[in-house]
């Protein structure tokens, strides 16, 4: 029994160092750096692009003739023929 404690005590251990590995690992990566500075000397032009421009497939905003909604305005109509 005490040797699978034993084992189980040792796997922790080495896990814990890994782990703490693991972050000092990272908190040297996280330590920020200088940038170089641009080159001013060479300006930058940019190029126009050579793609093509990309057509959305939805929302489709155009609706076909045949499904357009027509207003009518029958209440309306009426209060304007009265009013005239």
């Amino acid at each position: 029994m005490s040797l699978i404690e034993q084992y189980r005590m040792e796997r922790e251990r080495q896990q814990n160092v890994a782990e703490e590995e693991e972050i000092r690992r990272l908190r040297k990566e996280l330590v920020p750096k200088a940038q170089p500075m641009p080159y001013f000397d060479r300006p930058f032009f940019p190029r126009r692009s050579m793609k093509h421009p990309t057509i959305p497939k939805e929302p489709k905003f155009h609706l076909p003739q045949h499904k357009k909604i027509k207003c009518h305005l029958s209440l309306d109509d009426d209060l304007y023929t009265q009013l005239e």
